[in-house]
């Protein structure tokens, strides 16, 4: 997995086509998600509310999050040469 319950993290990509506008939102970890298969955590979102959506709390995969950490090495940083061609 790659977060935990209490990490700050940023959605990389979005689990439904319509749902791409929360791409590159920071998100607080809660913990695991109820009511949902293991590797999803229960996410709230940080700084703006969806808009049109009520619900406080989502559930999320972790294969679609990355972690925001003080520690070196621990986040995944991609400079503006690894994603030129």
């Amino acid at each position: 997995m790659n977060c935990k319950p209490g990490d700050l993290a940023i959605i990389v990509k979005a689990i439904n086509p319509s749902w791409e506008e929360v791409i590159g939102s920071l998100v607080t970890i809660i913990g695991p998600a109820p009511f949902r298969a293991q590797g999803y955590w229960e996410i709230q979102f940080v700084g703006r509310p969806i808009v049109g959506d009520p619900r406080n709390t989502w559930a999320y995969p972790d294969t679609c999050l990355r972690p925001i950490r003080g520690e070196l090495g621990e986040d995944e940083i991609i400079s503006e040469r690894e994603t030129t061609v």
